[in-house]
């Protein structure tokens, strides 16, 4: 071989060597890229192709929302609808949520507000956020907007890693892992390609059928639209009544027999014809069952199968509606068997527990779940109820309707002091409850403990005005505004008492606030209290403030004569008793009863104040004094107190005295009997001198001894009045025994609190 061949040789295995390098280079990539495919396609997310992000604006609008409502639920007022749709449309755009993707969900948790599932409708928990099923009723939230904005947080957890822009109330964001499910196609377990043994609820079609009923939706409104011109009258079936049978017989006592056969007989009317449709709902349960569907048979047959209470309803649709009803009625009947009777079930009282623990300290921690569980006994079976109340908000919320179950679960998702009641009944019984036990809870953050709430004081104002009197106006709106403290805040509690009535009247119950509002129409003295207690503490009260006002022009003037004084000291005891002066007596009584009207806002007048008991030329002018003091200033009343005596000691009792003759007012229908002066036509002030007379010895009465009754006598002091007039005789001085109770300030006081009834009922007849 020469040396060109021998070149060409060496040149075509140079030329092969590079081919087998380039070969294994292009080998090596494609086994490169094939693994690198391998290593990292499940790094990468599937990303859906036709879906419905949950993030971004609403492709419905709320009219439309309503209108897709209205097809599957016509019972709720439309503006309720409507203002339930705006909270969820103002809910969704603060978090950037899609509102109609909420609203839809909402639909499908609740069956269009309808809750027929364990969530019930006053839970406010429109997505069924922990419920599990199996009776666990799940979250309970404050009021609507409350419920509808954890809808939102719950759905922003799926679909976003972003912050809430909302202080959060879903019990359970914690517990989602963050936006793994931005489509609402994707909601369901089962449905989402990346995470697909996780989501919102265990439906392989949850998101799908959210999504289609949003596209039912649309497709409902674009076919309103399309077809306006050719729309028909919208005919609404009234359904008033229906009966139940058996056979011919009508049941009139809502007391029906375990498997017997009864007919229901609805009745309705409607333009073009009406479908009956027909429920029945063991209260125990708590599930309903249909009986028959619509039809246009206004007669359905049902034999119950078990004893217990039932609300039977019949729903009523117009023959041509495409709304699910347009009318029910619903009644409850007991079902017994055979011979039963309802009894009447008894609570002994109920428990608290977390898990297996009692609770024994009556405090309770947010976000915790507890067990109530109830007590009670009956001849037939009890139905228990659950309630809870949170004081500061004042409205009681249903845990579980009655059913045979002992225990509900609750979880407290706010702190501060609750009310929990459980109610009984009889198994058969139709009323609404046979008992009942109510309990009080404090509810506070995990590692929060009950502080002491103190109150320096508090103000009254009007608007921005402080108000520095003790008068008030009437009908005026006032401000209170107390002032208080303590470690884990404060609640105000706010009180009014009318002194002349004597009782008192809450203006609000406890809550953060520490102002309340309040106006009084009716004039008198007022007493007015702010109670505090710390935010967990168990009190009813830690400390409180009271001031006293009067509302209103000062109430009518009372002359009040505590009879003799001076130099003429009444009758006298015996000296067994330590020869004890009416005179001192009867001042006693006198100023005990002043201060009681005083306090009540009546101006007091005392004539002893007012006129010289000592110097005076005769016993009329003493008297003329002392009745000029009320005529003078043309007082509302005149009352004189006394004690009375006589010669024979066992002579005891009290009486009061009046004069129907009134010389300085009225001379027309006088008469005279037994040295006496009458009037046949007493003037007013005489009547309700009368009748004050009458009070008094009906008050004394209380206090035993011997009522001595009323006398229309000429006394000097009754019959020169121009007011109503009365004089009392409290009891004989001359009596041992009757002095004694007498000179006590204990049954002064009560004498004082009698009189003092006396003449407040007067003012108020």
């Amino acid at each position: 071989m020469n040396h060109k061949n021998i070149s060409l040789l060496k040149e075509r295995r140079r030329d092969m060597n590079i081919r087998k390098i380039e070969n294994i280079v292009k080998d090596f990539t494609l086994i490169f890229f094939i693994s690198m495919i391998i290593t990292f396609v499940p790094l990468f997310k599937v990303h859906a192709s036709s879906t419905t992000p949950i993030v971004g604006r609403a492709q419905l609008t709320q009219d439309q929302a309503f209108n897709y409502f209205r097809t599957r639920n016509s019972e709720k007022s439309d503006q309720a609808v409507k203002n339930f749709i705006s909270i969820v449309w103002q809910e969704a755009n603060l978090e950037g949520i899609k509102p109609d993707v909420a609203f839809m969900q909402i639909m499908k948790e609740t069956n269009f507000l309808r809750f027929t599932g364990d969530v019930k409708e006053c839970q406010n928990n429109f997505a069924g956020i922990g419920a599990t099923g199996g009776g666990v009723s799940g979250a309970y939230f404050k009021d609507t907007r409350t419920g509808v904005r954890a809808v939102v947080q719950h759905l922003k957890a799926y679909c976003s890693t972003e912050g809430l822009r909302t202080s959060c109330v879903d019990p359970r964001f914690t517990y989602v892992k963050r936006g793994i499910s931005p489509y609402v196609e994707w909601l369901g377990i089962g449905e989402n390609p990346n995470y697909p043994d996780q989501g919102w609820a265990a439906d392989n079609n949850y998101g799908k059928s959210i999504a289609s009923m949003m596209q039912v939706a649309k497709n409902l409104s674009s076919s309103h639209e399309n077809n306006i011109d050719t729309v028909q009258p919208n005919y609404k079936a009234k359904i008033q009544t229906y009966d139940i049978m058996e056979g011919n017989k009508y049941i009139t006592d809502k007391k029906l027999e375990v498997n017997k056969l009864y007919t229901i007989k609805g009745y309705a009317s409607s333009e073009n014809g009406v479908l009956y449709e027909f429920w029945a709902k063991d209260v125990s349960a708590g599930v309903w069952t249909k009986i028959r569907d619509y039809k246009e048979d206004r007669y359905a047959n049902w034999t119950p199968n078990k004893s217990g209470q039932y609300i039977i309803k019949v729903n009523v649709k117009d023959k041509n509606s495409n709304l699910e009803l347009d009318g029910k009625v619903e009644k409850t009947f007991i079902v017994i068997a055979g011979n039963t009777k309802p009894g009447k079930a008894k609570i002994q009282t109920y428990d608290i527990m977390e898990g297996n623990k009692y609770i024994t300290d009556k405090k309770l921690e947010v976000n915790k779940l507890y067990t109530i569980k109830g007590y009670a006994s009956s001849e037939n079976g009890v139905l228990y109820e659950f309630w809870a109340k949170n004081e500061s908000e004042g409205n009681w919320i249903k845990i579980k309707d009655y059913s045979s179950d002992r225990c509900a679960n609750w979880t407290p998702n706010k702190s501060g002091q609750y009310i929990i009641k459980v109610n009984v009944k009889d198994k058969n019984s139709n009323l609404e409850l046979d008992g009942k036990v109510e309990k009080t809870f404090m509810v506070i953050p995990k590692g929060e403990k009950p502080g002491k709430a103190k109150i320096q004081t508090y103000d009254i104002m009007e608007g921005n005005k402080y108000v520095t009197s003790k008068k008030l106006d009437l009908n005026k709106k006032y401000t209170i505004k107390a002032y208080a403290s303590s470690s884990n805040g404060v609640l105000y509690e706010f009180w009014i008492k009318d002194v002349r009535k004597g009782n008192w009247v809450k203006i609000r119950d406890y809550k953060e606030d520490r102002l309340a509002t309040f106006s009084v129409s009716n004039q008198s003295s007022y007493i007015i209290k702010v109670n505090v207690k710390d935010k967990y503490s168990l009190n009813s009260v830690d400390s409180y403030v009271e001031k006293n006002f009067t509302i209103g022009d000062l109430m009518r003037t009372i002359v009040l004569d505590a009879g003799h004084g001076g130099r003429d000291s009444g009758a006298l005891s015996s000296q067994a008793t330590g020869r004890l002066h009416e005179a001192d007596i009867v001042q006693k009584i006198t100023i005990k009863l002043g201060n009681l009207l005083k306090k009540a806002g009546y101006n007091v007048i005392y004539t002893r104040d007012k006129i010289d008991l000592y110097n005076y030329p005769s016993v009329t002018q003493n008297l003329e004094d002392r009745i000029n003091v009320a005529n003078s200033i043309k007082a509302d009343l005149f009352m004189s107190i006394h004690a009375d005596s006589f010669d024979v000691s066992s002579a005891n009792g009290y009486s009061a005295h009046y004069s129907s003759y009134r010389p300085k007012l009225d001379n027309s229908g006088i008469y005279e009997e037994d040295d006496i002066t009458y009037d046949k036509t007493p003037c007013d002030a005489a009547l309700k001198s009368k009748v004050l007379s009458q009070l008094i010895v009906n008050e004394m009465s209380s206090l035993g001894g011997s009522n001595r009754g009323i006398s229309d006598h000429n006394l000097y002091v009754t019959k020169n009045a121009l007011m109503p007039s009365v004089l009392v005789e409290t009891g004989f001085v001359s009596n041992d025994a009757e002095v004694r109770k007498l000179n006590s300030d204990s049954y002064q006081n009560q004498i004082a609190q009698k009189l003092y009834n006396a003449v407040t009922k007067l003012f108020n007849i």
